[in-house]
């Protein structure tokens, strides 16, 4: 038997925000962490195949790496999805700046901006990193925010791994839009959008954020414009059909392509 991980393929049990640890003066994201349990559980109910999309890689030590070794664990990248999107549909305008917003998500922007460049090659994107202020706020001797790498008159795109209050968004567009970006665009995978995070990126700066479809929206909840959502289903359609009729079509499609690698085996 294999399954998705959570009827919206997204395994959301690893996240947590480092912000506010509990009990503790350490700041970890993987204080109080079920995600191994999690793991764990959902094999001792007998499943022996994982399909994910977006799971972070064993390498990076990640939650794919949480369940045991005999357990094919296989993970779409939807990055192309998004470079696709943004080389087709939106109008961009020269020069172009890939973002990555934490180290966490370094490889992802930089896998982006790569795919980007193969996409636009007359005006290949250069790359910046954003990094949040060091130190602890009631101490007073917190860092300011900074963005390494040239932003001036660009057109930025952020490339993250979820989206969850949006506040970490909203602070990277105006600290771009200040050093002289033209615009701030967002790529995330998985769009959490916990309380006001729609409305938060309404009111923000940035000009628009496409995210998959991992996670069903809220039916009642506040939507903004400013927010596409791309549909994960082909991918997944096609990689089911591979796995459950043995078909290679999928995996012969994937790597017949030179510039991206869909899936990922563990």
């Amino acid at each position: 038997m294999y399954v998705f991980v959570r009827r919206d393929r997204y395994y959301a049990y690893k996240h947590h925000r480092r912000a506010n640890p509990a009990a503790t003066s350490l700041n970890s994201k993987f204080i109080q962490s079920p995600a191994a349990d999690i793991a764990k559980m959902l094999e001792v109910m007998g499943v022996d195949r994982v399909i994910a999309v977006d799971m972070q890689m064993r390498v990076e030590g990640h939650e794919a790496c949480f369940f045991s070794s005999d357990i094919p664990v296989e993970t779409i990248e939807t990055i192309m999805a998004g470079v696709e999107y943004f080389a087709t549909q939106v109008y961009l305008r020269r020069p172009l700046v890939v973002m990555a917003p934490n180290p966490e998500c370094l490889r992802r922007a930089r896998v982006f901006q790569t795919g980007l460049n193969k996409w636009l090659p007359d005006s290949p994107a250069q790359f910046a990193m954003f990094f949040h202020g060091t130190g602890k706020k009631e101490s007073g001797e917190r860092s300011p925010a900074e963005i390494v790498g040239d932003v001036k008159g660009a057109d930025v795109i952020v490339v993250d791994d979820l989206i969850d209050t949006s506040e970490t968004l909203s602070k990277l567009t105006n600290l771009a839009l200040s050093k002289g970006a033209r615009k701030v665009y967002c790529f995330a995978s998985h769009p959490l959008l916990n309380g006001d995070a729609e409305r938060l990126i309404e009111d923000s700066n940035v000009s628009q954020v496409v995210v998959m479809d991992t996670i069903p929206a809220d039916p009642n909840a506040f939507h903004t414009d400013k927010l596409k959502r791309l549909s994960v289903a082909p991918m997944l359609a096609e990689l089911i059909q591979a796995e459950h009729f043995k078909a290679h079509s999928y995996i012969d499609k994937v790597n017949s392509r030179e510039d991206f690698k869909y899936v990922h085996h563990y």
